[in-house]
């Protein structure tokens, strides 16, 4: 039985579906929702950590806010009350940590369609946290595949 799940979402255009699919579940199953969204400081910018790149570290806090407010306002649309987490480090090993600390039944993410050369370059967050995940991993697709 799912008594909590965890919803991790970024500024993809994804995060409509995933948002979705967790509400049904939740909705189907009355468990608590706990939304996380994770900056990435040094992969979203490739920069070392130096005074210049302090600005950088604002502009994701300003978006990690943003899809926050966003995904707390799309389940209340939906009748879905929900806790917020901002997190920063890598991506799969925040989400298993945060997992485990709200005993998460279920973490619910998104796929991202990306082609073996962009893998390269992108690592898979869906497939790193199966690696770590203390509980089931739903991977959402929109369908649409990326070019």
């Amino acid at each position: 039985m799912l008594e909590t799940i965890l919803v991790a979402v970024d500024a993809s255009t994804q995060h409509a579906a995933i948002l979705d699919q967790a509400a049904e579940l939740a909705i189907a199953t009355g468990a608590k929702v706990h939304v996380a969204t994770v900056a990435d400081a040094c992969c979203k910018t490739g920069l070392a950590l130096n005074r210049s790149s302090l600005g950088v570290f604002h502009a994701l806090g300003r978006e990690v806010e943003d899809i926050l407010r966003t995904a707390c306002g799309r389940l209340s649309d939906k009748g879905i009350t929900c806790q917020t987490h901002a997190l920063s480090g890598t991506v799969p090993e925040q989400l298993a940590l945060l997992a485990s600390d709200v005993r998460a039944d279920m973490i619910v993410v998104g796929h991202r369609h990306l082609t073996w050369m962009q893998r390269i370059f992108d690592k898979s967050v869906g497939h790193d946290l199966l690696d770590r995940a203390p509980c089931s991993v739903l991977v959402v697709t929109d369908g649409a595949a990326e070019s």
